[in-house]
């Protein structure tokens, strides 16, 4: 199994600790991406993965990019470089109740302005077997959602099983789409949906069914009938899954997984963190989890706690990338459902 993953990476430039930007007058810098993210993961779990993506043409972040990313085993020799800048964004760690606060700097950067034609799919998608992408590409501009919508629909008429985390982001989507309208269509390409169901719901229009009595904290039978709805909705679906969360601060948090493939339903168990380190990049990682696990594990349980534990993980790592292995995961899994299967 090869997969290739397709986004733009961005310069992650970070208050030091838990300060406001410039408090101290310094940052930290490393690279991010959420695409290139699951590619990291994959490769952290042996799996071939490589990463495509438009990067800016003659500039030092671009060869410092591919750089880091060989450095984990992730292929890149199917990235292309075109006009514009390296994108970049600056986040302010938060503590307690105060939230994290993100500001995104993407105008006008190569993914920016990459559209339909920039990338020869034919050669790209040589040797591919899995191709994941994100709702994020898609609220860049307009070229680059046509550019998302291109991909999936070349991938799909090769037989390639695609993947999409929905991935909302509210700040990007400036340039006059509306979010539904862009992400309905991209979903009707797509085999695995991926997301909160806050996501499930601005991004395809499928409402979360209203919460009743339930003791449990993420009621079974609530996210069966949204993954339903889900399934109902884009029958070309394979998999519905579902990234469930609750903050009590943000420091501790509450993670559970979801998996519905028409016919069964797993549902992790829930893993509660409670001294974060640095939450972004958690949904990522759930992402690289249950996509390793839907091609190397037995059951959709198994892939759900796997995808969990992989979310709760990110938590204690600094940056954007899950610098964990399947060694690492399975020790969170502890796992009662695989101990029950050997």
């Amino acid at each position: 199994m090869r997969y290739l993953t397709f986004g733009e990476m961005m310069l992650r430039l970070k208050a030091p600790g838990y300060e406001r930007l410039f408090q101290s007058y310094e940052l930290q810098a490393t690279l991010a991406g959420s695409e290139a993210n699951v590619a990291v993961s994959l490769a952290n779990y042996g799996q071939q993965a490589d990463f495509v993506t438009v990067f800016p043409k003659d500039n030092i972040l671009t060869d410092i990019s591919i750089r880091e990313l060989r450095s984990f085993g992730v292929g890149t020799d199917r990235i292309v470089t075109g006009e514009g800048r390296y994108g970049a964004y600056y986040i302010e760690q938060g503590s307690n109740m105060l939230p994290n606060k993100t500001y995104y700097d993407r105008k006008y950067s190569s993914m920016y302005f990459a559209g339909p034609g920039c990338i020869d799919w034919d050669k790209t998608f040589q040797d591919i077997d899995w191709f994941h992408i994100s709702g994020i590409t898609s609220a860049i501009s307009q070229s680059a959602a046509d550019l998302n919508l291109e991909a999936v629909k070349a991938a799909k008429e090769r037989g390639i099983t695609v993947s999409c985390d929905l991935n909302y982001r509210g700040n990007l989507w400036k340039y006059g789409k509306k979010v539904d309208e862009v992400m309905t269509e991209l979903t009707r390409y797509t085999d695995v949906a991926i997301g909160t169901a806050g996501e499930f719901a601005t991004c395809l229009g499928i409402q979360v069914p209203a919460a009743g009595p339930s003791d449990e904290e993420f009621p079974t039978e609530r996210y069966l009938e949204l993954s339903r709805r889900v399934m109902a909705g884009f029958p070309n679906l394979k998999y519905v899954v579902l990234m469930l969360q609750i903050n009590y601060s943000m420091d501790a948090n509450s993670l559970c997984t979801t998996i519905y493939d028409g016919e069964t339903f797993a549902k992790s168990r829930v893993l509660k963190s409670m001294d974060i380190i640095d939450r972004v990049g958690a949904g990522d990682a759930i992402v690289g989890g249950v996509i390793y696990g839907l091609n190397n594990l037995d059951s959709l349980q198994e892939t759900a706690e796997f995808g969990v534990a992989a979310g709760t993980l990110k938590g204690s790592i600094i940056g954007d990338f899950n610098r964990v292995s399947v060694a690492d995961v399975m020790g969170i899994v502890g796992s009662e459902a695989l101990e029950q299967k050997r």
